[in-house]
C-alpha cells in the first residue's frame, strides 16, 4: 500500500495532529497526556509551530475505543491540537505511538501548512454554522455542476498520513 511518508526524505514538512483525551482523568488528566504528545513531539525532532490546549467538549455522536481489551464508549473528552514541522520519517514515527497512546480516544495526523498554527483557524462553533450564509458570487463565477466523489476522495487521501 502506497503512503504519502517517503521514509528516506529528511526535507522537514507540516504536520497537524489534533486529538481527543479521554475525560476520565478530568483537566488534569487531559493536560498530563497533552505534555506526553508534546514530549514525543519533542523528542522525534519535532519543531512545534502551534497548539491549542486541550478543553472539554459533548461529541456530535459517541465514540468507542477498546482500551485493554475492554470496550469503553466516550459521550464527552478533551479536544487539542499541535502545528509541528518534522520530517515524514518522524511523522510515520508519531502515528505509531500515537496508536498505543490508551488515553488517546483518537487522533488525526494530516500534511497542512504553517499558518493553521493559528488558534483561529480552529475556532468553531455551533452558531456559526447555524447561521452560515451562502457567500455572495461574483458575476464570472457560474454555480459549480455535481460533485466527483472520486475526485474529492483522492483529494483527501492526498492529505491524510498514513
Amino acid at each position: 500500500m502506497k503512503t504519502d511518508i517517503d521514509e528516506n526524505d529528511d526535507e522537514s514538512r507540516v504536520y497537524e495532529v489534533s486529538f481527543h483525551i479521554v475525560p476520565s482523568g478530568g483537566e488534569e488528566g487531559a493536560l498530563k497526556e497533552f505534555e506526553a504528545i508534546r514530549t514525543l513531539l519533542e523528542s522525534k525532532k519535532a519543531v512545534i509551530l502551534g497548539q491549542e490546549v486541550p478543553h472539554s467538549m459533548t461529541f456530535a455522536y459517541e465514540i468507542q475505543k477498546d482500551i485493554e481489551r475492554k470496550r469503553h464508549t466516550f459521550p464527552n473528552g478533551y479536544f487539542g491540537w499541535f502545528v509541528f514541522e518534522a520530517t515524514p520519517e518522524a511523522a510515520h514515527s508519531i502515528k505509531e505511538t500515537m496508536n498505543t497512546m490508551n488515553p488517546v480516544i483518537r487522533f488525526l495526523l494530516v500534511k497542512t501548512v504553517k499558518e493553521a498554527a493559528t488558534p483561529q483557524k480552529h475556532t468553531f462553533t455551533a452558531t456559526q454554522t447555524e447561521t452560515r450564509r451562502e457567500a455572495p458570487r461574483r458575476k464570472e463565477e457560474k454555480p459549480v455542476g455535481e460533485m466527483d466523489v472520486a475526485k474529492v476522495d483522492a483529494e483527501i487521501a492526498k492529505l491524510v498520513v498514513e
